[in-house]
């Protein structure tokens, strides 16, 4: 009912192609009053989604008498057209008020469904400086940036993982991006995007002091979420080679539509028609299956089936 009275369904579209008109309604919001001694489920949607998208797998999750008992459950929405890695420092803020008001609260699981798995996966990351390196020559003390520019792009590009979350479950997450954000409506929605952010000061010295890399010529504007899934994305490229955090364990959960296909790049590649096996898989996972579904997994039964299965592992 409270989903329902927010009508997230209408911002979906204007998050995904307005991101800078809504850029601050990055909301961490739980569907029920909290209570210590459950573990909260943290859904993430993926791109062009909102938390609307989990109601069917909610529902499903509340008729189990133990996940009931056990857990409680909060989504986090955020403008689907920003860059992830700054939809995940808008996270990582509202987690930390989270903990400060709730300091008893129970370590978290996390599922994120498409981008929401991409960023559920910088949850559970170490960054270190190699991020922020391989972009800019200087510590950010010693950048010439504003101190709105610095703040935001150190939470964006520096980052550890999260100390309150206790597993991971991945659904069509398209952690090495997708062919799709090259092809040619890939590149009119990057372009209907377009910057992001919009701020001018932020754009212009993001960029006016990034590293010059031949082989990758300046935009004019800061990646934004398409830009983001393109697999020849630098920052894609870092967070592939960090390994997620040791002792966390994290289950996939990858569509296939009946076709089959190859596991790698040679073609015909397995696929759930938008996100590709070999972006969804992730070596060390503690479980991966392959169900019959397109990209909504999280709409499947199968795929609802094993988030209940993997939840009621949890509890053991």
């Amino acid at each position: 009912l409270g989903l329902a009275e927010m009508s997230p369904r209408k911002r979906e579209l204007g998050g995904m192609f307005a991101p800078s008109k809504d850029k601050y309604s990055a909301r961490l919001s739980r569907l029920q009053p909290y209570n210590s001694e459950k573990i909260p489920i943290l859904f993430i949607h993926g791109l062009g989604d909102s938390r609307a998208t989990w109601l069917p797998m909610i529902d499903f999750l509340r008729q189990d008498a133990n996940i009931r008992q056990h857990y409680q459950f909060w989504c986090f929405s955020y403008p689907t057209g920003l860059p992830y890695a700054l939809s995940t420092a808008h996270l990582r803020s509202q987690l930390d008020k989270f903990s400060q008001r709730y300091p008893d609260h129970k370590d978290i699981v996390v599922v994120g469904h498409s981008m929401g798995g991409m960023i559920s996966r910088l949850l559970i990351t170490d960054s270190g400086m190699k991020i922020w390196d391989a972009v800019y020559d200087k510590p950010p003390g010693e950048m010439p940036f504003s101190e709105d520019t610095r703040q935001t792009l150190s939470d964006a590009l520096i980052f550890e993982a999260r100390p309150d979350i206790s597993r991971v479950i991945y659904a069509s997450a398209s952690h090495r991006g997708s062919d799709k954000a090259t092809n040619v409506l890939g590149r009119l929605g990057a372009k209907i995007i377009g910057d992001p952010i919009a701020e001018s000061a932020l754009t212009r010295e993001a960029i006016e002091y990034a590293r010059e890399i031949p082989s990758r010529p300046k935009k004019d504007h800061l990646p934004n979420s398409v830009d983001a899934l393109d697999p020849d994305n630098m920052f894609l490229k870092l967070v592939d080679a960090l390994p997620p955090k040791s002792g966390i364990p994290y289950h996939s959960i990858i569509g296939d539509r009946g076709k089959g296909g190859n596991l790698d790049h040679s073609k015909p590649v397995s696929s759930d028609g938008i996100v590709p096996y070999w972006s969804s898989h992730l070596d060390g996972a503690a479980s991966e299956v392959i169900i019959p579904s397109g990209h909504w997994s999280i709409h499947h039964e199968r795929g609802m089936e094993e988030t209940k299965k993997i939840l009621l592992q949890h509890l053991q």
